[in-house]
């Protein structure tokens, strides 16, 4: 056969292939059931290969779903094991045994398959046109260039032949979340576009009533399409039903903004009046495809979520950077950064689904894998995953440098949207970005990519976590009708998943099947910020929680970043200076600038009102805590010792800067391994200790719960003067409490004695003379 430019005769030679391979004997053996795979429209696997002895199949299955690529072990166990179920230990000896097998079963069936092993990663060579879903994607293209030379009646006649090989859902008996995703991708990118074809070719043979048939069935399972819902509506004004057409839109118009996507909604409104101003003599939709139409639509991009909430500033940003003045793609690169779970992949979705709702851009999506251990896509691998989704045989280009021209040439001069998720670093994109350079690429990482930026004057988006409005809004969506019923309790929820979408979407699938527990129980339960970490690994999402998410970002940090970050973790106050960061490390206060700087760029610190001072999202604060608590705690102790010290000989020092004329209070020397801030006048001195006042109470509350009782002795009297000028008594009244005890605890008679006065003082100042009275007695 040939896939040229010259037509194929597949009611002979294509047949004899297909049945020549679709055998089966009556005692239904291993053989036999794996090897309909070939024969059976797209590699569906029969029913009988569920158990364990069939997993040779399944792991065939994967194999023939991607004939030329090199599939790790790791990939091929989320293939072929379904989430639930037990995956094996030894992954080595089980694909060893597993290997023999299927070349076994490869030798048996005589059809030039090769099975390629080494490095942990198994490859299938063999035809791809013995495989019915390539040969239907191969046989869809074909009739898209007949087409394209005018042959309309002969590219109806291969898409109908090509439509016999689909029989059913492909890899139906793959239950794992990559085959569930696998599947779903093959419909949207490659059935749904067949279908969309064959109606095209269908009314531009005027059969209208053939196209409205086929549409029907193919709605069914995808009733939001918008570009079918088109087409259905110009086929039935072209048999004259304008009521059933008119009837049609409002139904699939009030669908779209039930589901949020305004965008479509409105594409489809201005179809609708085009329609009715201009009748069915218009342009026909898809008549004659041109050459820019061989790449469906939208190739791999994740469903859009109809709970897509807060964030029109980040959408209106991305329209300015990504669209011209006419309403045009740029030729430029964006990148998406943020922490774990803030939803930088649905936001670079929805908007690239917007954009094509109503302009119909073309979006091509691939994940990278970034900092998925074990699944990495490097930049060949990546170039591979780009002519695969493209639907280009990556097997027929031996070199990797031939496979990055190919790529260049069936992307060159198309405005399109890529999406390059999870990228790595920089040098991850660096080598794809030439190879894209008519398209809008779109990027998302937890990374600043400094170099891409350089390279490529690109322009960088951090996406935030939702302001609390929208984190509340999201959670009532996905919780439901309880929502309205407790909204306090849903507040506080939002308020404990820290804006994270992610985290979010987890409580919410908790929280959905036990409809009789009070969403106050909830509220107590998500208080331990160690539960949410962990939320997301029962059921069948063993590797889904925050938890999971951030370890694999922290185990690709530098030693010093990583301890930096624990060390973080165990700093009791809202934000941290670089002085008192310096203070907690132990580093020099550069030293300390240049790493806070490099754990800012992965997003792991936020630095948002002064390059010198910094915060840590309070689930992150939570994982970096657990994470100190594994080290040794003479080092901790050793750590926030310097950082108590560091706050209560600075503010020591600005009160003495502001009442100089005052006796001062006895304080030991400052430590040699700490350095207490400065101050040159009142001003400064004061600005500092409010600024830092949660800080130092936080620190003053730490020294009395972990029995750094001197500290505790002495944190009040070096911030009450201050604070009780600007009128934060209460503060002070509590730090004196915590210091009586400290001074019994340590039996200090001199520092109980002078804490009591204070507290007498305090009490007088106030008018509370019975309180002071008792004190001073």
């Amino acid at each position: 056969m040939s896939f040229g430019n010259d037509v194929v005769d597949y009611s002979s030679d294509w047949s004899h292939t297909v049945h020549a391979l679709n055998w089966s004997s009556g005692g239904v053996t291993l053989v036999d059931e794996a090897f309909t795979i070939l024969g059976r429209t797209q590699v569906r696997i029969a029913g009988r290969l569920k158990n364990n002895s069939s997993r040779p199949g399944q792991i065939l299955a994967a194999l023939l779903a991607q004939p030329g690529k090199q599939l790790s072990f790791n990939t091929l166990i989320d293939w072929a094991w379904a989430d639930d179920e037990e995956r094996p230990q030894n992954t080595k000896q089980t694909f060893h045994t597993y290997t023999n097998r299927i070349r076994a079963i490869l030798r048996k069936l005589d059809v030039g398959a090769e099975l390629i092993g080494g490095n942990g990663a198994l490859r299938l060579v063999v035809d791809r046109l013995l495989i019915d879903y390539h040969g239907f994607r191969e046989m869809i293209d074909q009739a898209r260039r007949i087409n394209d030379q005018g042959e309309t009646r002969r590219a109806r006649d291969l898409v109908l032949k090509a439509m016999e090989l689909w029989t059913g859902p492909p890899l139906a008996d793959l239950r794992s979340s990559v085959a569930d995703t696998w599947r779903r991708n093959a419909i949207q990118n490659h059935w749904i576009p067949a279908n969309s074809l064959l109606v095209q070719l269908h009314l531009a043979l005027d059969e209208p009533e053939r196209a409205i048939a086929r549409l029907d069935d193919v709605l069914e399972d995808d009733p939001g399409n918008i570009r079918l819902g088109k087409q259905r509506m110009f086929a039935l004004w072209q048999l004259d039903r304008r009521p059933d057409a008119d009837e049609y839109y409002f139904s699939m118009r009030r669908g779209l903004l039930a589901d949020a996507d305004d965008a479509a909604a409105e594409d489809l409104r201005r179809y609708h009046e085009d329609l009715r101003k201009t009748g069915a003599k218009r342009a026909k939709p898809g008549t004659a495809l041109s050459e820019k139409d061989q790449v469906p639509a939208v190739l791999g991009l994740p469903h859009a979520t109809a709970d897509f909430v807060g964030r029109d500033q980040l959408l209106a940003q991305l329209d300015g950077i990504a669209v011209n003045q006419h309403g045009q793609l740029r030729a430029t690169v964006v990148c998406l950064d943020g922490i774990s779970g803030v939803g930088k992949t649905s936001l670079a979705a929805y908007w690239a689904r917007r954009r094509h709702a109503a302009h119909s851009d073309e979006v091509i999506f691939v994940d990278l894998h970034g900092f998925d251990s074990g699944r990495i896509s490097g930049p060949d691998s990546a170039v591979d995953e780009l002519l695969y989704v493209l639907g280009f045989p990556v097997d027929r280009i031996d070199t990797a440098h031939g496979r990055a021209a190919k790529l260049r040439e069936l992307l060159a001069g198309r405005r399109m949207i890529v999406v390059l998720d999870n990228a790595r670093d920089s040098e991850h994109v660096l080598p794809l970005l030439p190879l894209l350079s008519s398209s809008l690429v779109l990027i998302t990482t937890w990374r600043r990519l400094t170099k891409v930026d350089a390279h490529y004057g690109a322009r960088s988006l951090t996406v935030e976590p939702l302001p609390a409005e929208h984190a509340v809004e999201l959670l009532a969506r996905r919780i439901g009708d309880r929502a309205t019923s407790d909204g306090a309790a849903v507040a506080q929820l939002a308020e404990l998943c820290g804006g994270l979408p992610i985290v979010l979407t987890l409580v919410a699938h908790h929280i959905a099947p036990r409809s009789g527990v009070a969403l106050g129980e909830f509220v107590d339960r998500f208080r331990n910020p160690e539960v949410l970490l962990g939320l997301g690994d029962e059921g069948d999402g063993s590797d889904s929680s925050l938890r999971k998410a951030f370890a694999r970002i922290y185990r690709e940090l530098p030693a010093a970043e990583r301890r930096t970050f624990r060390l973080l973790g165990l700093h009791p106050g809202p934000d941290i200076s670089l002085p008192a960061a310096a203070a907690l490390t132990g580093l020099p206060v550069e030293e300390c600038r240049h790493t806070l700087d490099a754990l800012g760029a992965v997003n792991l610190v936020e630095q948002r009102a002064s390059l010198d001072r910094c915060r840590l999202h309070d689930l992150l604060r939570a994982y970096a805590s657990l994470l100190a608590a594994e080290d040794d705690e003479d080092d901790r102790r050793l750590a926030m010792r310097r950082l108590l010290d560091f706050y209560l000989f600075s503010a020591y020092r600005a009160d003495r800067q502001v009442f100089a004329h005052r006796k001062a209070t006895p304080m030991p020397p400052v430590p040699p391994d700490v350095v207490p801030m400065r101050f040159n006048d009142e001003r400064g001195a004061a600005d500092w200790c409010l600024m830092e006042r949660q800080n130092l109470t936080a620190a003053a509350l730490y020294a009395s719960a972990n029995g750094y009782e001197s500290q505790t002795c002495m944190y009040p009297h070096a911030f009450a003067g201050i604070f009780k000028r600007h009128g934060f008594r209460r503060d002070v009244a509590d730090a004196l409490d915590r210091a009586v005890v400290a001074a019994r605890k340590t039996q200090n008679a001199e520092a109980e004695g002078a804490t009591l006065n204070d507290i007498g003082l305090l009490a007088l100042e106030a008018g509370e003379i019975e309180v002071a009275r008792r004190h001073f007695h």
